[in-house]
């Protein structure tokens, strides 16, 4: 498996902190992430699994992955009181499973990220 934890799209056009590289790392940027993740996919048989926001964007982005949704707390803000859960999507390309099978391993996947490399095993 392949995974991918881009810069994440922002959320609304004053979160925008995509500077982790030095050019940034742009809304091209992050369509041409999500082709060559399909791409890889399909041509190597690799699944492959995309985290970013939950936004339109990104679902336009990831149409031809299967989608999970998971809460998950920002712990950077300016603001402590202002650290709400925001969903977080996890898009999931997989060549050789059916949508079905795909939320199944995503659903593992997920159940078992809080677990050590060991355990998941």
């Amino acid at each position: 498996m392949i995974y991918c934890d881009p810069p994440y799209a922002p959320l609304t056009a004053t979160a925008n902190f995509t500077t982790y590289a030095t050019n940034g790392f742009t809304m091209d940027d992050q369509a041409l992430l999500a082709e060559h993740a399909e791409q890889a996919s399909l041509a190597q048989g690799v699944p492959v699994l995309i985290s970013n926001h939950d936004t339109p964007y990104t679902r336009r982005l990831y149409r031809g992955a299967s989608f999970n949704v998971v809460k998950v707390k920002r712990t950077i803000s300016r603001n402590g009181n202002g650290r709400n859960k925001v969903d977080e999507l996890l898009a999931l390309f997989s060549p050789h499973a059916t949508p079905r099978l795909k939320r199944c391993c995503l659903k593992a996947l997920t159940s078992t990220s809080s677990r050590s490399p060991a355990a998941r095993q």
